[in-house]
């Protein structure tokens, strides 16, 4: 095989229990790069909160792309080249909001290793605790002017399939998007062009 580059994705794959990347991946990471084999992330997250926390993970210096906020953001480092494609349009932000506004969930919006949140509550604690980045309340109606990478919805894990059910009702013939479930407790929604995969 001619392997030329490793592509993996970070929750529950690259990371351990403890939230580090373990010294034998580490380890593993460098022989490949030492074979001239190029290692990348390719993960939900958005590209400044992966940044700020390669050092955390024991990565720090070893990656060389970045495919992040679900392929919404890639940064190359052998190249020096930085890409963001295809935002959700705040105004159908707004509609998806809206259309879950009664249910017992909350919502994120990553930006600049921020999630930003209509409101405070567990949900949005939780996210911001798990995924070791900050959050900011914020008005939607003004925030939403301008479009933005995604819409994560958060939610009580025993509560997700009442959130998948309604997202089955969702339509809008005049924006593109795509949803799914990311994680036991995470609903996402963005353009439905966005794919963590390289093509």
């Amino acid at each position: 095989m001619n392997v030329k580059a490793i592509m993996c994705d970070v929750d529950g794959t690259l990371l351990n229990k403890d939230q580090i990347v373990s010294p034998f991946t580490v380890e593993m990471i460098k022989k490949a790069r030492e074979k001239g084999i190029l290692f990348g992330l390719s993960t939900g997250r958005d590209l400044p909160s992966v940044k700020t926390l390669l050092k955390i993970w024991g990565i720090e210096g070893l990656v060389d792309i970045i495919v992040g906020t679900g392929g919404a953001e890639i940064h190359d480092y052998i190249l020096d080249t930085f890409k963001s494609n295809y935002p959700l349009d705040g105004k159908l932000i707004q509609l998806i909001v809206s259309h879950y506004e009664d249910m017992d969930v909350n919502f994120a919006i990553p930006k600049n290793g921020t999630l930003y949140s209509p409101k405070d509550d567990k949900h949005i604690q939780m996210l911001a605790t798990a995924d070791r980045v900050p959050y900011e309340v914020v008005n939607y109606d003004e925030f939403l002017k301008e479009p933005q990478s995604k819409l994560i919805i958060i939610c009580d894990e025993d509560y997700m399939e009442k959130v998948i059910e309604r997202s089955t009702t969702f339509h809008n013939d005049q924006f593109k998007s795509s949803s799914l479930k990311t994680a036991s407790v995470l609903y996402e929604y963005q353009d439905s062009r966005v794919t963590k995969q390289l093509v």
